[in-house]
């Protein structure tokens, strides 16, 4: 027992005998004086005014108490409420705990995956160093089959030269020929004392045959050596023209994956800090309420045509901002003083600086003006939302381009008919589940994150007429699920049913 509470006491008990003695003086004298009150006997009237005046004793005690004691004055006026609301607030202070214990969790997960991207940036550089060191190998290699191919190319022009030489001597040995022929035959109709001169003459015409045979092969020989030459610069020069453009990509992968690293580095850092001050500025806030919005969640969306004025954008902004804080207050939003049940939050960037509210929109409504092709804006919670409180918004803009045009096929099924309705039911869900709803988001649809139906649904009135076609034929068919109008990106899908 604390030294408080042991006064109390002490006090209440000084304080009754002090009412008793006093309430029992009162009533002795007024008995003494044989006081009556109407037809009261003195003594009634003494034991009356005695208790009437302890009573009032009583009660001027427990005022006294009640205007110096906060303690006492607390359990006499609120009591059990007073109870019921100190346990209240333990449960939320320890609710509370969880709650940061949890989020400071959650922002130890962040730093490991920073350090983890951080550690992958220092792989892809010491790739990328890697890779200049391969160019640069590339580039010493090139440089000797450069001179290699030079003194190929000297080479190729010696043999050439020599090539040409034979060939002009091989025109004179045969024009010589033909002379010596020609004379041989007139000769020949002389007299027999020029038979020895034709001898000498015959076999001065067989060796240079000879020669000419020996000079052709020479010459084919250099042709020959000449091709081969050609083709090995040939073949030398693409390999290196094969190797450098190989060295060029690789480098521009590495480029694009290190400036890619950086960019999501960038973004986690931003967004880190981002939800360490949004997390700063609400864990004080006791989160007793059960949440509306989830982180990620959509709130709502508007499709914006192209080329717009910075007007006619920042009108199309705040149109968004009013669906979204009519969403969010159907959600069960309440909006603190002079602002809307769902807003734009001020954020920080991978620098720590902070981005005002206006700066954001005024960057959204520039971003808005220099579309040249239609998009859409898309509202979503940068944070969990609980009941009784507003909804932080992001705004993203994406294209709005035409994914499917009326009567396009999405996706087409197999379905046996002749079965039970539920079997049919079953089978035409699943398939829209895990067949169409993929293949149209990979088509190009936007689904709504956060909702239960993100690309739309199929009335029950159309599933049940589309089951009972099905269940009537006594064989396999062919569903084909057809877009029921031009359909974009960011438009619910409609569809509707071909049987083959």
């Amino acid at each position: 027992m604390d030294l408080v509470s042991l006064a109390f006491l002490s006090l209440i008990v000084v304080l009754g005998g002090f009412v008793a003695y006093w309430g029992d003086l009162i009533g002795r004298r007024i008995g003494k004086k044989r006081h009556t009150i109407g037809r009261l006997r003195p003594r009634h009237t003494a034991a009356l005014i005695t208790g009437i005046a302890g009573g009032l004793a009583t009660l001027l005690a427990i005022l006294v108490l009640i205007g110096v004691s906060e303690p006492v004055r607390v359990w006499v006026l609120e009591g059990n409420a007073a109870r019921e609301k100190l346990r209240a607030v333990q449960q939320t202070l320890e609710r509370t705990q969880k709650e940061i214990r949890s989020k400071d969790a959650k922002l130890a997960e962040t730093d490991q995956k920073l350090e983890r991207t951080a550690g992958q940036l220092g792989q892809t550089s010491q790739r990328l160093e890697d890779a200049r060191t391969s160019l640069q190998d590339a580039r010493s290699r090139s440089q000797q089959l450069e001179q290699q191919s030079s003194s190929l190319s000297g080479q190729v022009s010696k043999f050439s030269q020599e090539l040409r030489s034979a060939s002009t001597d091989l025109k004179t040995t045969r024009k010589r020929v033909e002379e010596l022929r020609d004379r041989a035959r007139s000769l020949e109709t002389s007299n027999e004392t020029y038979s020895v001169e034709y001898n000498r003459l015959s076999q001065d015409s067989l060796k240079l045959r000879i020669e000419i045979d020996g000079l052709e092969k020479s010459i084919g020989t250099l042709m020959k050596t000449s091709e081969e030459l050609a083709a090995t610069k040939r073949q030398l020069e693409a390999d290196l023209a094969n190797q450098a453009q190989a060295a060029r990509s690789e480098i521009a992968e590495y480029e694009r994956q290190k400036d890619q690293l950086n960019g999501e580095l960038s973004n986690a850092r931003r967004d880190l800090a981002t939800l360490k001050n949004l997390f700063d500025a609400t864990s004080t806030v006791p989160r007793l309420q059960p949440p509306i919005v989830l982180r990620g969640a959509e709130i709502s969306r508007l499709p914006i045509g192209s080329s717009l004025t910075r007007a006619e954008a920042a009108e199309a902004l705040e149109s968004l901002l009013m669906r979204a804080s009519q969403a969010a207050r159907d959600k069960g939003a309440i909006p603190r003083s002079g602002a809307r049940y769902a807003e734009i939050v001020e954020i920080t960037d991978a620098a720590g600086h902070p981005i005002s509210v206006e700066r954001q929109k005024s960057m959204l409504v520039a971003a808005m003006s220099a579309q040249r092709h239609p998009a859409v804006l898309i509202a979503t919670s940068i944070l969990n939302a609980f009941l009784g409180e507003p909804v932080p918004l992001t705004i993203t803009i994406a294209p709005n381009p035409v994914v499917y045009k009326q009567g396009e096929t999405v996706a087409e099924a197999r379905i046996a008919g002749g079965r039970p309705l539920h079997e049919i039911l079953v089978d035409i869900s699943s398939f829209a589940r895990e067949k169409l709803a993929p293949e149209a988001m990979k088509d190009g649809l936007l689904p709504v994150q956060g909702s239960p139906e993100p690309l739309g649904e199929i009335p029950l009135s159309e599933l049940l007429g589309l089951a009972e076609q099905i269940q009537s034929v006594n064989r396999t068919l062919r569903v084909q699920f057809v877009a029921a109008q031009e359909t974009r990106a960011a438009d619910r899908l409609k569809l509707q049913f071909r049987l083959r």
